[in-house]
């Protein structure tokens, strides 16, 4: 299983994912390859890597930057009081993706740390899960969101037929 992270933050998310659904499974994060060229890139990866499976974990925006996404995602699933949202991405079927509505930041109310120039900087950089980490309460909502997150992917693979049941069920 490869997840994509948009930034710092959804890494860290990712990350947090990952170990709920203990499967084998490595992330890619590139500071320059943001939200849309990982929705573009995504075919060059499933050509690269054809029987792994994948999760992206982006940003929803705000405005119509919202478009993209919600024309490629099936049966999205709105989780976490529905700030996040899960579903298949329709450009792979090996493909799920993880949406924040509309950024982590304010799923998980951390606007008032962006408050401070310093944190909002760090929160940007890979000094990202080290914040997190170091806030209880929002590190405990990260924690929760992220098991919901890793239940949710499994139901969705446990349904997407028999091919990817058998993977599902071996990863996880």
């Amino acid at each position: 299983m490869i997840a994509l992270a948009e930034c710092y933050l959804n890494r860290c998310i990712a990350q947090e994912v990952l170990q709920f659904l203990n499967a084998p499974s490595r992330i890619h994060h590139n500071p320059k390859l943001g939200r849309d060229k990982i929705l573009k890139k995504i075919k060059g990866y499933i050509e690269k890597f054809p029987s792994e499976k994948f999760i992206l974990f982006i940003d929803f925006e705000k405005g119509i930057n919202r478009i993209y996404v919600e024309k490629n995602i099936a049966n999205p699933l709105h989780v976490f009081g529905g700030k996040i949202i899960v579903g298949r991405f329709l450009k792979g079927n090996n493909v799920l993706i993880v949406v924040f509505d509309p950024y982590p930041e304010e799923v998980f109310k951390i606007t008032s740390l962006i408050s401070d120039p310093r944190i909002a900087r760090s929160l940007k950089s890979g000094k990202a899960c080290d914040i997190i980490k170091s806030k209880p309460g929002i590190y405990e909502q990260v924690k929760e969101a992220s098991e919901v997150i890793a239940d949710t992917i499994k139901s969705i693979y446990s349904k997407l037929g028999n091919n990817t049941k058998s993977t599902a069920n071996s990863m996880f």
